[in-house]
């Protein structure tokens, strides 16, 4: 017999409440008496039976809101089918106690004390006052007060994680208590620090991260900004005249490089003489001074910049004569660096670069009366894809000097103008849809992903239209203005011509042979290609109701199932991917463990529910891509013992199939509200994170 001291229990009319209800690990609640004793000591005794693999919790009433406040006790047990009992002692009036338990398997290596049956990163001794200061978290709920806040993640905070409502708001999941622009549900989702603005160190807010695609809690990995500098000459070579000098210089910042985004902020601040050879044949004459520091004053507005490098050569005036010859020239260049916080590791990043020339002559009288322009006499663009490399541990990438080709310039030019402009430019791949499926499921892809190209898993129902569409910032935004063939679509069974930017594609399923029903389109850009790979889903021809019909005897079996996965997962996960895929996984995995229940019984019922949900729900086909593969994945799981399902050897072969990545999640976008799956934008990855295809 163990005695324990039970905080303000006292019973002098051995007043019992027994109050079960629905628990963590156990959905359907153990209606399990137990007694309250006085023997002839007069020593109060609280007794039960323990059942073989249960684990049970003592509560104790508050006397401040006796039955409607019920605090945790420093007692934990295991069941060992025998009696257990405690003494219980205390100076309070009157008292009432009651038991929590579940049948929750203990994992290999845990006993009752270590292990962490609500998965809240709080063993179960740590939520009960074992081995930490008591504050009355529930062992079997993740989250006690219901705020959506973990109980393991306001310990570790300091948040109260019995109180859903704190007097100071900064203190809840909607608070920000470290000011970096995300609130405190939001960095539980993205595992930041909500009292950090810069959980890894790395220089570089949380909420900025997560923005622009980078992990918050690696400190080797950062958002990149673009850094350009300008310089321009302007001089002749009168044999009367010194050799021109530097004009001016300028230096900027892309600020959000990634969103193709430029920022025209530029300012002048340095003037150098320096000398330039005739007709400016070596461009690479200019030396750049010294990286100036960056929002220095004063600043200059100047035109929207997307890095740009200009040539302009001038031979003109008055009639030739050897005697007397003019040549007036200006130069503008540009040179860019990536500048980051430092890398142990070696950086590279590419960019499209396109170079336009034209040669013009500015007679007035080869004006253009529509225009008011010069005409041009003869164009030129080139486009290729550049690499710009930073190295290890250094902050600035290498200079990338933004010059054209020699052979691009004209050597006698006459009375005519050559201009030479080159672009950087960052592309990216979209996925758009404007239009209902089929059967009324709203559209799910708009411009996913919202950070970044087009990657992984797009999901479209059988005739269901999806638009990709090539992102490139001004001019080249606009057909007109791309150079000859730059942009080349491959879709299987579509074709389209070059230089689309929007396009617009939909498929047929194919019952027969199921790979072909993964369509990948390749998008030649400038030579490089980004790959996009979309998923026709089916989902068979019968309905869960006629799947049923044919297998009478799995039909009850699985619908119980169902109602333990959901409970289970609900309880046991928070709202994330990978609750819906275990949900899934779990329930197949129960029901083929489950005799008579066969393999081939339960595709049956399962592909139905999916097409019931495609066509009654009106669902969007990347959840039955998911849900899909995760059935599979379940079914391949039967663990039986004596025609029953082994839950716990289930629970352990879902989870190391879900973190060796065998099963489907949705991708939760940077700054999303939620890591629900309204929240996301329909992608799909690999449970373990990583690409599909």
């Amino acid at each position: 017999m163990n005695s324990a001291l039970l905080p303000a229990l006292f019973f002098t009319t051995c007043a019992i409440a027994l109050n079960p209800q629905t628990l963590h690990a156990q959905p359907n609640g153990i209606d399990q008496p137990c007694d309250f004793i006085v023997n002839q000591n007069g020593v109060k005794i609280l007794r039960w039976h323990g059942k073989p693999t249960f684990t049970y919790f003592i509560q104790v009433s508050d006397p401040s809101n006796h039955l409607a406040k019920w605090n945790y006790t420093s007692i934990i047990e295991s069941g060992n089918d025998e009696v257990i009992s405690h003494d219980v002692t205390s100076i309070a009036e009157k008292g009432f106690f009651r038991l929590h338990y579940t049948d929750q398997a203990i994992p290999p290596g845990k006993t009752i004390d270590t292990a962490d049956f609500d998965n809240d990163g709080l063993t179960n001794a740590q939520e009960v006052g074992v081995t930490l200061p008591l504050v009355a978290t529930n062992p079997l709920n993740h989250d006690t007060d219901g705020d959506g806040l973990s109980d393991g993640f306001e310990r570790t905070y300091g948040f109260d994680p019995n109180d859903a409502h704190p007097s100071d708001p900064n203190l809840g999941p909607a608070g920000d208590p470290d000011n970096d622009g995300l609130t405190t549900a939001q960095e539980q989702a993205f595992a930041t620090n909500p009292n950090n603005p810069d959980t890894d160190g790395d220089g570089t807010n949380d909420r900025v991260e997560i923005e622009r695609v980078t992990d918050p809690n690696n400190s080797a990995d950062f958002p990149v900004q673009m850094i350009y500098m300008s310089r321009s000459a302007l001089g002749g070579d009168r044999p009367s005249e010194s050799l021109p000098v530097v004009r001016s210089s300028g230096h900027g910042v892309w600020r959000d490089l990634y969103n193709g985004e430029q920022d025209s902020d530029t300012y002048y601040s340095y003037n150098t003489g320096h000398s330039l050879t005739r007709m400016l044949d070596d461009l690479g004459s200019v030396v750049y001074p010294a990286l100036p520091e960056k929002n220095t004053p004063p600043f200059l507005e100047s035109e929207d910049l997307v890095a740009t490098s200009r040539y302009f050569n001038q031979v003109i005036y008055g009639i030739y004569d050897p005697n007397y010859e003019h040549h007036e020239v200006e130069l503008s260049q540009s040179a860019i660096w990536i500048e980051a916080p430092p890398s142990p590791i070696e950086r590279k990043r590419k960019f499209l670069k396109v170079t336009q020339s034209s040669v013009r002559n500015e007679d007035p009288e080869n004006i253009d009366l529509l225009t008011g322009e010069y005409i041009v006499e003869e164009k030129e663009e080139r486009a290729e894809v550049v690499t710009i490399t930073t190295a290890p541990n250094q902050r600035y990438s290498e200079r990338y000097d933004l010059t054209f080709p020699a052979d691009m310039a004209v050597q006698e030019l006459g009375q005519s103008v050559q201009d030479i402009v080159t672009h950087l430019l960052p592309v990216e791949v979209k996925a758009h849809q404007d239009k209902n499926g089929p059967q009324g499921s709203v559209p799910k892809y708009n411009d996913s992903p919202s950070v970044g190209s087009a990657t992984n898993l797009f999901s479209v129902w059988p005739n269901e239209e999806i638009i990709l569409k090539v992102k490139i910032p001004p001019p080249f935004d606009q057909q007109g203005n791309l150079p000859a063939n730059l942009i080349k679509l491959d879709v299987p069974g579509h074709t389209f011509a070059a230089n689309i930017l929007e396009a617009s594609m939909k498929w047929g399923v194919n019952f027969f042979n199921a790979a072909v029903n993964t369509k990948e389109i390749t998008i030649t850009i400038g030579g490089t290609e980004f790959k996009v790979h979309v998923k026709v889903q089916g989902t068979g021809l019968l309905s869960e109701a006629e799947g049923a019909a044919l297998v009478p005897h799995a039909a009850p079996v699985m619908l119980a199932h169902s109602f333990e996965a959901t409970n289970y997962t609900n309880s046991t996960f928070p709202v994330s991917p990978k609750r819906d895929a275990i949900r899934h996984a779990y329930w197949c995995s129960l029901s083929v463990s489950t005799f008579p229940v066969t393999a081939g019984d339960v595709p049956l019922i399962s592909t139905g529910h999916e097409r019931d949900n495609r066509y009654n729900d009106k669902q969007q086909a990347f959840n039955s891509t998911m849900d899909l593969k995760n059935n599979a994945v379940g079914i391949s799981v039967n663990r039986q013992v004596n025609g029953l399902p082994d839950k716990t050897a289930i629970k352990q072969a879902l989870e190391q199939l879900y973190t060796a990545g065998e099963m489907y999640i949705w991708e939760v976008p940077p700054g999303a509200a939620s890591a629900s799956q309204g929240d996301s934008e329909g992608i799909v990855r690999k449970s373990d994170g990583t690409k599909i295809h």
